[in-house]
């Protein structure tokens, strides 16, 4: 491979193995794939076969569990709402039946760092790298905005969606132009010097998927040296111990040694996810344990991930819920989600709710659905809101309604974001840690917040 070759092709699967920031407030439909950064939310299909797009092209790519990704803060667009000292005023929307969140509320707004950041990764396991101007140093921070070490030096730092501890960090080599990509843990202590690699490997847990010369996939250490020989097609990160692989033209599992768990007979498959995983045969998906077998047939149009004890499937294209034994536990009665992706936590059940399309109708061309919560019974929680665009980390789902933003409880009470501006002008990112990620369009910032009780 000569070095034009090698460049074209690390660009390529290095944008393909990132796909960066897709979230809720600018998808009406959570199937998009949207080609902008974000934070580390990754976009809808996390299957790993040849994977088609919407416009019919056809990639042989690891898809978005392989993720790094980031928020930036490139298409500029909102005006700061902070004031001088960036405390953030509270507003009142013309429904006076809606809380704000205020001292009245029980919840308290608290901004965990500022808006005046270039862009950032979502807090995970209490941290986040930040950098706070284009081109300029990256500092990590703690989840109570205390620094924990600054200058870090880097062009970009992403963090894997599987992995709190090990992210990538990319810089240029001075004298070729090619791209570098080295591995920092969450102290940003240097794990892997940068290095000039075809692409950037995934590393998790100490071992990281790179594609060889022989464009067949393998796995390294943060020597450099194989640990998994590059005799693969493709390869998923590890999730539940078990790495997706694909060989032959078909798709099975190996361990971390390279051991050959389940064999190489599947259409396509998904992660493992406490301890199942769902596989296509026939064009039809079913879930399997992690010995391979079959818990279900291979009935299902879909599946949407992740799942947690209740897993969402799709059938005569509509939505019912499975037990871990496959058992149908909530009825096909929900709207299923036009596309071929696998939607991505909107019907997920997160804290005892999931968010599903209760109908839909086509407005200017664009299907819009509406949505509705629901418990792990399959009872509709009553509220105000129909359009959801994230959904319930840490007891609160966003909503937008009439362009402003509000929280949802899991009881379906609404509190009012006490910030100053319209959906369209901003974007919300929400973490595991309870840290909301605010990118504000306009002047191009991000910052944190975190509403307690």
């Amino acid at each position: 491979m000569n070095v034009k070759l090698g460049k074209i092709l690390a660009i390529v699967l290095f944008m393909l193995a990132m796909p960066v920031m897709v979230f809720w407030i600018t998808k009406p439909v959570p199937t998009t794939t949207e080609n902008e950064f974000s934070f580390s939310i990754p976009t809808e299909d996390n299957s790993v076969s040849d994977t088609t797009t919407e416009d019919n092209s056809v990639s042989d790519t690891t898809t978005e569990d392989n993720s790094v990704s980031d928020i930036t803060t490139e298409d500029n667009s909102v005006s700061d709402t902070t004031t001088e000292d960036n405390s953030v005023s509270d507003t009142t929307t013309e429904d006076n039946s809606v809380s704000g969140i205020t001292a009245e509320s029980g919840l308290n707004f608290r901004w965990i760092l500022p808006p005046q950041y270039y862009q950032g990764n979502v807090f995970r396991g209490g941290r986040a790298w930040i950098q706070e101007e284009k081109d300029g140093p990256w500092t990590l921070f703690d989840n109570e905005g205390n620094v924990i070490k600054k200058g870090f030096e880097a062009k970009y730092i992403a963090q894997h969606d599987n992995c709190d501890t090990e992210f990538l960090a990319l810089e240029k080599d001075s004298e070729t132009g090619w791209d570098m990509y080295g591995y920092i843990d969450n102290s940003g202590d240097i794990l892997s010097e940068a290095k000039p690699y075809y692409m950037s490997p995934l590393f998790q847990g100490g071992t990281g998927i790179k594609i060889g010369e022989n464009r067949l996939w393998g796995c390294i250490d943060f020597n450099d040296r194989w640990v998994i020989p590059p005799i693969y097609e493709n390869l998923l990160i590890r999730e539940d111990g078990l790495m997706p692989a694909k060989k032959d033209g078909k798709w099975g599992y190996i361990n971390k040694s390279g051991d050959v768990v389940i064999d190489f007979r599947f259409e396509q498959v998904y992660l493992f996810k406490n301890g199942l995983s769902v596989a296509r045969e026939n064009s039809l998906y079913g879930l399997i344990d992690k010995n391979g077998n079959w818990l279900t047939e291979a009935i299902y149009e879909r599946f949407y991930y992740p799942w947690s004890h209740l897993i969402a499937a799709q059938k005569d294209g509509k939505i019912g819920y499975l037990d871990a034994k496959g058992n149908v536990v909530i009825d096909f009665i929900f709207t299923a989600i036009e596309g071929t992706g696998i939607p991505r936590d909107y019907s997920a059940f997160l804290n005892g709710r999931a968010i599903v399309p209760i109908s839909k109708e086509k407005k200017d061309g664009a299907t819009v659905y509406k949505w509705v919560v629901i418990n792990e019974s399959g009872d509709i929680i009553p509220t105000e809101q129909d359009d959801f665009i994230a959904p319930y980390y840490n007891n609160f789902a966003v909503a937008v309604r009439d362009k402003r933003l509000f929280l949802i409880d899991r009881e379906g009470k609404e509190f009012a974001l006490p910030l100053d501006f319209q959906q369209d002008e901003v974007k919300i990112y929400p973490s595991d840690d309870g840290i909301f990620g605010v990118h504000f369009k306009k002047e191009g910032k991000i910052g944190y917040f975190i509403v307690e009780n």
